[in-house]
């Protein structure tokens, strides 16, 4: 077999030289395309990454909204002892985070 390839490129030394050209160009192309593929999913993946990271800081600043206290309204005493709804109006403020 390799006697043959010998023969074939003795008989042809320019085509085998265009041959060799072409496929080292063409390794050359699918290494530059791969990592060139590999940059782009990895900026898309950090930007996936900066809009989660956003996302649960809002989360977080959601949840930290929480109810301090509640005054009774002014006709809450009478309201109560019917056993009806109980009007309250409630105070929100940011909790601190430690």
């Amino acid at each position: 077999m390799w006697s043959e390839i010998a023969d074939l490129i003795k008989l042809n030394p320019a085509w085998s030289l265009v041959i060799t050209i072409l496929g080292t160009l063409l390794v050359w192309l699918y290494k530059e395309f791969k990592v060139m593929l590999a940059k782009e999913f990895n900026d898309k993946v950090a930007i996936l990454q900066n809009k989660l990271e956003v996302y649960g800081r809002l989360e977080a600043a959601v949840v930290n909204l929480s109810l301090i206290y509640c005054i009774p309204s002014v006709n809450a005493t009478r309201i109560m002892a019917d056993n009806s709804k109980y009007p309250l109006s409630c105070h929100y403020r940011m909790r601190e985070v430690n």
